[in-house]
């Protein structure tokens, strides 16, 4: 490529040496262009039809006067490219053959007449340079539309990862909408079917003496529509006398006390907590206890101290039961937890301000039959609590009443 710029470099020297007109950009003609060196004062003797053109146009490249254009010498001085630096011994140019230092690597001349130490390595201008420069400007123009170019599909991957994010966070929200929200609905809907699955097919009868599976079958049959489609299932009156229902705002069980108000009555004390050290406790939260159902079925309302003095009792007697667990007997440590559960949960419906219901016949479980027994409940709302000691029988019985009147509740359905 080197030798090709170098040969077009002197054609086009050649032809503004002949004044061919060049074009510029504008179409216009713009004068012939002389490279910089030494004017050329004469020329040697020319050879064939354009001997008298293209020689003192040699002449003027070689920069010198009176040399032979055609000289193959090995002297630098008849060199037809050779500058003026020649004849200060200097090496020769690209074009020469002569064997002085210089050549195309020393201290040599440009075959245009221009001095330049290093020859062509060492050049600092010509048409070379020229592409050189042009094409380090188109590949900065490339390079800098490739950086734009790049930024660009940064800033739009970008823009896709916010929609992404965007897209995601409402894929998240319709997932806990109708996997979080609504499953918990259907998995309550499926425990509610497994209980009433298991209400019906003789539970445990801790769950009957709880109550829950009571009114697991009253929600069931009330589920059903109007109580008046149930068979008519009888109930006896003694029996709903050992039923116990809860109501108001405060959780509780006041079956342990319904018999409280009669003179001789005592709690069943377990075993574990017959010690003579508890006497004292004893008979104290006794009578606390009666005291405050006479009051409530008295229709007055139970005083702070009343109140303060059964709370006291009660701690000193589980404060009592944990001191002295570890010498107790598993049986013995079971009936004793129980018990003081109960009574716990006597203790909470005292302290409900609407407690005097369970002693004016108000809160009592009551009625002829199941469907009158549900509707007074459904009335009042009450629930079955925990059954007393004592009341387990008429747990037994009253669950088998619920679940024939349920059975003919969802016969009538079909």
């Amino acid at each position: 490529m080197s030798v090709t710029l170098r040969w077009s470099g002197a054609l086009a020297l050649v032809l503004a040496a002949l004044g061919s007109p060049v074009y510029g950009q504008n179409g216009g003609i713009r004068p012939p262009m002389m490279m910089p060196g030494p004017a050329a004062t004469g020329i040697g003797g020319g050879v064939g039809l354009l001997g008298n053109t293209v020689a003192p146009a040699i002449a003027q490249l070689a920069g010198g006067a009176g040399a032979n254009p055609y000289a193959l010498s090995t002297v630098g001085s008849f060199n037809p490219y050779m500058g003026p630096a020649a004849s200060m011994g200097m090496g020769d140019g690209g074009y020469g053959m002569s064997t002085y230092p210089g050549g195309y690597g020393g201290m040599g001349n440009l075959p245009y007449g221009t001095v330049i130490p290093g020859g062509y390595a060492g050049a600092l201008f010509g048409e070379g340079y020229m592409l050189q420069g042009f094409a380090s400007t188109v590949r900065a123009a490339g390079e800098y539309e490739k950086d734009i170019m790049k930024a660009r599909i940064i800033r739009e991957q970008a823009r896709q990862m916010e929609l992404d994010t965007a897209r995601k966070a409402l894929q998240y929200q319709w997932w806990y909408e109708n996997q979080m929200l609504h499953s918990a609905s259907r998995r309550r809907d499926a425990e509610m079917a497994l209980e009433l699955d298991r209400a019906r097919k003789d539970p445990p009868e801790a769950e009957i003496f709880s109550g829950n599976a009571l009114n697991v079958l009253r929600r069931s049959i009330n589920g059903g529509g109007k109580l008046s489609r149930g068979p008519n299932v009888p109930l006896d009156e003694d029996r709903l006398k050992h039923v116990n229902l809860s109501g108001g705002t405060t959780p509780g069980n006041i079956g342990m006390l319904k018999d409280a108000y009669k003179v001789d009555w005592k709690p069943e004390w377990p075993e574990a907590l017959l010690s003579e050290s508890l006497q004292d406790v004893r008979a104290t939260l006794t009578k606390n206890l009666q005291s405050a159902v006479n009051t409530l079925r008295d229709k007055a309302e139970l005083t702070r101290a009343t109140r303060n003095d059964i709370k006291a009792a009660y701690d000193a007697l589980l404060k009592a039961l944990n001191e002295t667990d570890y010498d107790l007997t598993p049986s013995q440590s079971i009936d004793a937890r129980q018990f003081m559960n109960q009574l716990a949960s006597a203790i909470k419906a005292l302290q409900d301000p609407k407690a005097i219901n369970y002693f004016n016949n108000t809160w009592n479980a009551k009625g002829k039959n199941v469907a009158e027994l549900l509707e007074h409940m459904n009335r009042e709302g009450l629930n079955f609590a925990p059954a007393a000691p004592g009341d387990q029988p008429a747990y037994r019985a009253l669950y088998q009443a619920l679940r024939a009147f349920e059975a003919g509740i969802q016969t009538a359905q079909r």
